[in-house]
């Protein structure tokens, strides 16, 4: 099963994705983040991201989720193409230890067979939590901190029972 912490960008809630990442260590699972690019270096997330990896690489992961949050969905080859390098330009150039990024987890978990060709041609597997891969995908919304770390952690907890 892969837990995946969609929306991560430069204004998202450390405290939030801190107690988050606190229960995947008290659980022994992976945290992976779905990385919004767009003017995140240098930003107190991306330090989280810098400083979190070095103490527990193995229970956090980094996909990438656009550069800006857009439906990639509705655009042609060329386009698509052209974006994900950008992103893979500015991961690479500012991501320091952070490792490549593997997996490209669209917006709006909407795809289309130009979205699969690009990244194919750059080197990224496309996953959504629509496809085949078991994944559960959260968001922030309107809820609380408590709210947020009770609803992971109950699905979490059930999740293990039945043995993802």
């Amino acid at each position: 099963m892969l837990y995946r912490d969609d929306d991560i960008r430069k204004d998202t809630d450390i405290n939030i994705v801190e107690a988050l990442h606190q229960l995947f260590l008290k659980y022994n699972r992976v945290h992976t983040l779905g990385i919004v690019l767009e003017d995140i270096y240098q930003t107190p997330i991306w330090y989280w991201m810098q400083e979190t990896y070095k103490k527990t690489p193995k229970n956090i992961a980094f996909g990438l989720h656009a550069f800006v949050h857009i439906d990639y969905s509705l655009l042609i080859y060329d386009e698509v193409l052209s974006d994900l390098k950008k992103c893979l330009d500015y991961w690479n150039k500012y991501r320091g230890d952070l490792p490549e990024f593997k997996h490209f987890y669209p917006p709006y978990s909407k795809q289309s067979n130009a979205l699969y060709k690009a990244c194919e041609e750059v080197g990224l597997t496309c996953l959504n939590h629509g496809g085949i891969y078991p994944m559960y995908v959260f968001h922030w919304g309107e809820l609380s901190l408590k709210e947020n770390v009770e609803r992971v952690e109950q699905t979490l907890i059930e999740n293990i029972k039945i043995g993802n």
